[in-house]
């Protein structure tokens, strides 16, 4: 039935984000899962952005996964995640401001004490990919919305 197959969804994504905080407690840690994140979230944005060509450099050089996958900076990871959630606010609908001015609040209190990346990396990390993906669907809806509209009322 469907509870039953939503409480296994739940089980799987929850499993899905104890990995990512699993890597990040090794020593050194594990970035493979990081870095493809990283990168399903700039794919996301890519077809968010498209011809947005001066945004889509600024997000290569803020993100670059080649190199992190090459040599692991926790100091660019994070300011990539700060950019990250500033992209987010700047593309995302209003209502959410609040939610994302309060990860970033959360991001910066946590690395200027210095905590342990497992403590808050998974969760801002998922806040950020559902995020993209909300604007996505949104401007899908959007572009969907208007050609309807054009159709409708395009000859007038």
């Amino acid at each position: 039935d469907d509870e039953t197959i939503n409480q296994l969804k739940k089980i799987l994504e929850d499993q899905y984000w104890n990995l990512l905080e699993d890597d990040l407690k090794k020593i050194p840690i594990d970035t493979d899962f990081i870095v493809k994140l990283l990168t399903e979230i700039k794919e996301t944005i890519y077809l968010i952005l498209l011809k947005r060509i001066d945004m889509l450099v600024d997000l290569e050089k803020k993100i670059n996964t080649e190199e992190l996958k090459e040599d692991f900076d926790t100091h660019y990871f994070l300011n990539g995640l700060t950019y990250l959630l500033e992209l987010l606010r700047q593309l995302q609908s209003p209502e959410y401001d609040e939610l994302t001015d309060g990860y970033l609040k959360q991001l910066r209190r946590h690395m200027i004490e210095g905590n342990e990346l497992y403590n808050f990396v998974p969760k801002t990390l998922k806040y950020i990919l559902n995020g993209f993906y909300v604007v996505l669907i949104e401007k899908q809806q959007a572009l969907q919305k208007y050609t309807e509209w054009v159709k409708k009322n395009g000859n007038k």
